[in-house]
């Protein structure tokens, strides 16, 4: 079951996100500092008719019309904005408190802290990284005989390989010192 994404890889994406929000906080931010004073009212009877309304104005508001189309989209904007800086707000704070206290090793340390004749017995959800290279290093490697092959390729390792794509892997899982298996024997390329 270790198909997990890494830690590094979450914290970078909520930190990507953070990054994103603070940027689009501060665009909005701005762009509600230089709105009109009050809010949109709108009235719908036999057609639609907007008014902008202050603590200056009477209930009802003062009537825009149809030339006054920026100020309408300006307030209309402007309430849209105000709702969007609380979501952030709110979404920047999660994401703060994620990135703060996240922890992917908590199931991890579960299975780590168990004694080995424990570990013998169980299958654990998530192996650490260290466990899981030493599982897949113990397990037996059935190597096909190069036989009477076209090609026949020497790894840095001094590995035989039937094809150059086996040889740039092996040469790079040397290079990255990534471990790897030997003629049947465990060792790190």
């Amino acid at each position: 079951m270790n198909g997990s994404i890494k830690k590094s890889g979450i914290q970078a994406a909520m930190q990507e996100r953070e990054t994103e929000l603070e940027k689009y906080l501060e665009l909005v931010q701005s762009r509600d500092n230089q709105a009109p004073d009050g809010y949109l009212k709108i009235s719908r009877t036999k057609k639609v008719q907007y008014y902008k309304v202050t603590k200056d104005t009477e209930p009802n508001g003062i009537y825009l019309q149809k030339n006054d189309m920026d100020v309408i989209c300006s307030l209309a904007q402007k309430e849209y904005d105000r709702k969007v800086i609380l979501a952030m707000q709110k979404e920047l704070t999660q994401i703060r408190k994620m990135i703060k206290t996240y922890s992917e090793d908590g199931i991890r340390k579960i299975y780590d802290n168990y004694i080995a004749e424990r570990k013998e017995l169980i299958e654990p959800v998530e192996l650490s990284d260290e466990a899981y290279a030493r599982k897949w290093i113990n397990q037996e490697y059935k190597k096909k005989d190069i036989g009477n092959a076209i090609n026949i390729y020497q790894t840095e390792g001094e590995d035989l390989v039937r094809s150059k794509s086996e040889l740039i892997i092996a040469n790079k899982l040397k290079k990255l010192k990534i471990p790897g298996t030997r003629y049947g024997q465990n060792y790190a390329i």
